[in-house]
């Protein structure tokens, strides 16, 4: 067998998969950059929003959009109890992507292993047999499986942050309660003082209740958006 090349048949694999995942990460059109920007400029009070919207690279422009439509294809030959369970944990995990980034990088990931596996054996030069042809199934399911176990644990470690998290805030929440803070003021120093996702989702709520949602439905929100019971 040809280890060099079979070394470097993984290493092409892998350098596939983390560029899809650079690119589902920070794939976002130039129309959305320019809203979060201008977004910024009012919080930060400017007079001047006008920015400077960047022209799409051609990965943005021509790659990206081939591979959402393969991606949104893949996605219709999915159980939508699949989907529907991988879009929880999404939320779950702070929505580091949306459904179509996934879709797309769980695309990218079982070509790419698939590709890897006839690699293999083309090196190898093994002959097509039964045992060829469930190693190349077993690395193809591998590399299908990848995304979902990525967001997963992605969506545990946040939960498990978030628990942690959980009594240092309610301790500040007591105290600046105690001291004659109101709830909305105590819940807006945790979000300043404490570290973690927790206090991200408190300003969310926080800004939710600012534009005119209601305490208890905002708080309610961010247990649904983190699925931690307490």
């Amino acid at each position: 067998m040809d280890y060099g090349a079979v070394l470097i048949a993984f290493f092409v694999f892998a350098a596939t998969v983390f560029a899809v995942l650079g690119m589902t990460a920070s794939g976002q059109s130039s129309g959305a950059v320019a809203a979060r920007q201008r977004l910024e400029g009012f919080k930060r009070g400017a007079h001047d929003t006008e920015v400077k919207v960047e022209h799409p690279s051609f990965g943005q422009r021509v790659l990206g959009p081939l591979l959402h439509g393969a991606a949104e294809a893949f996605g219709g030959l999915l159980p939508k109890s699949l989907l529907s369970g991988v879009q929880q944990k999404l939320i779950y995990a702070g929505e580091p992507m949306n459904m179509q980034g996934f879709l797309t990088m769980v695309l990218v990931s079982t070509v790419a292993a698939t590709g890897l596996a006839i690699m293999i054996v083309v090196v190898s030069g093994a002959s097509i047999s039964g045992m060829t042809l469930a190693l190349a199934g077993g690395v193809a399911f591998i590399g299908f499986y990848l995304p979902f176990y990525l967001v997963g644990s992605r969506s545990k470690a946040r939960q498990n942050a978030i628990i942690k998290s959980l009594p240092d805030a309610f301790d500040l929440i007591t105290t600046c309660v105690e001291a004659g803070l109101g709830l909305d003021a105590a819940l807006a120093r945790v979000a300043e003082k404490v570290k973690g996702p927790f206090p991200d989702e408190l300003s969310r709520a926080l800004r939710d209740i600012a534009l005119g949602k209601s305490r208890r439905d905002a708080l309610k929100e961010v247990g649904e958006r983190t699925g931690v019971s307490d």
